[in-house]
């Protein structure tokens, strides 16, 4: 192979290494130097005052002096800049060898493929007498093997290559929307690091159950699903195979008014399976490790305080504008106004009947909610 073959398949080989594990660190970068001080104010702003001290009281135990300097160490400590080397480092470390293992399959295979196509082309030309013979040669594998060198001999199976394709578009498309939303936070890069390892023996191992000729698609398929999807099909694949059935309970969180399934699992892979978990857990923590907007979940912590009150009927007050305790309270202040606000009675109501709940007991149980302190927290933060 002449130098300057061997050079410009080498600048191809490290051009396209450097692009792929560069798609992957630039919104890493991109999200530490420009939205994570911006991510970490909008939880500032919304605390900022008394419901920052509520909030390092009833979640951290720590009193009011010096408030704002405890937040940011407790916000550090959770998803500080320092804790993203670490993850940072493995991605970059295992995105560079698959994808080096990729490169280097698709020079030999394309190389093989170049060679086959145009010999067989100069034999269909010369048979019809349209072209003089080219000089054609099949390059040495010890040149190829230079040309990616530091990496190994190894030519990746069209299912493997697969699988790691897939695996990389979701790596991609996570650190793409952490940066653009704000969210990226050192577990999800763990999570793409894992993803990476794990996608070719779990997409060797489920095409196998498939048709061969669709074994490749479902390797890509299977790399590139979320890990709670995964989770879903490998569930019922092993009860078919075991003749088992799958326990399926009923969703309580999509029962909330803006949780559709996929918020659901997101909230499930943080360990809330219930509505009233919502109102018991720090709701910082879990917008971080979760990704969803603050405000977004504070609205789902309101609707969940209501239902450790009142339990399910609270559904039936949603469509009276009454489905979380900040309304409520609202309600509460309403009807305790001097002279009364007949408006609001006649809320109370049409609430007494939707709910099928005495009408006194309703109005009850709504000054309780109107009085716990973190009703009075959500209505702080919200305003």
């Amino acid at each position: 192979m002449h130098e300057l073959e061997k050079t410009m398949l080498r600048a191809l080989f490290w051009i396209s290494e450097v692009i792929i594990v560069a798609l992957v660190v630039i919104p890493v970068m991109r999200f530490l130097f420009y939205q994570w001080g911006t991510r970490k104010q909008e939880f500032v702003n919304r605390l900022s005052g008394k419901p920052l001290v509520f909030y390092l009281s009833r979640f951290h135990g720590q009193s009011s002096a010096e408030s704002a300097s405890r937040f940011d160490s407790i916000y550090n400590r959770a998803v500080g800049r320092y804790l993203y080397i670490t993850p940072t480092i493995l991605i970059v470390i295992i995105v560079t060898v698959q994808a080096g293992l990729v490169a280097s399959t698709a020079i030999r295979y394309g190389y093989e493929r170049y060679v086959g196509f145009y010999l067989e082309k100069q034999k269909e030309e010369q048979e019809k007498g349209l072209g003089q013979r080219i000089q054609l040669e099949h390059r040495r594998i010890e040149d190829i093997d230079h040309v990616v060198f530091p990496f190994p001999d190894v030519v990746l199976s069209l299912e493997t290559l697969a699988a790691i394709s897939g695996a990389y578009l979701y790596v991609f498309g996570i650190v793409v929307q952490g940066y653009r939303a704000r969210t990226l936070a050192p577990s999800d890069l763990l999570w793409c690091s894992f993803r990476m390892l794990i996608a070719v023996p779990l997409g060797l191992s489920l095409a196998q159950v498939a048709n061969a000729s669709i074994g490749a698609f479902i390797s890509f398929a299977l790399g590139a699903f979320p890990i709670e999807a995964l989770n879903r099909i490998l569930r019922r694949l092993v009860n078919k195979f075991l003749n088992q059935t799958e326990d399926e309970t009923s969703d309580q969180l999509v029962k909330l008014n803006g949780v559709t399934p996929e918020i659901s699992a997101v909230l499930g892979g943080e360990g809330v399976t219930a509505v009233q978990q919502l109102a018991s857990v720090d709701p910082i923590a879990l917008a971080i490790r979760s990704g969803l907007p603050f405000d977004y979940l504070l609205n789902l912590v309101a609707q969940s305080q209501a239902w450790c009150f009142l339990g399910s009927p609270v559904a039936d007050l949603a469509s009276l504008g009454l489905g979380d305790s900040r309304a409520i309270a609202k309600l509460v202040d309403r009807l305790d106004r001097v002279p009364p606000d007949e408006e609001a009675a006649h809320v109370l109501d049409a609430a007494s009947m939707a709910a099928k709940v005495d009408k006194f007991v309703l109005k009850s149980s709504f000054r309780e909610i109107a009085r716990d302190s973190y009703t009075q927290f959500l209505l702080k933060v919200s305003e």
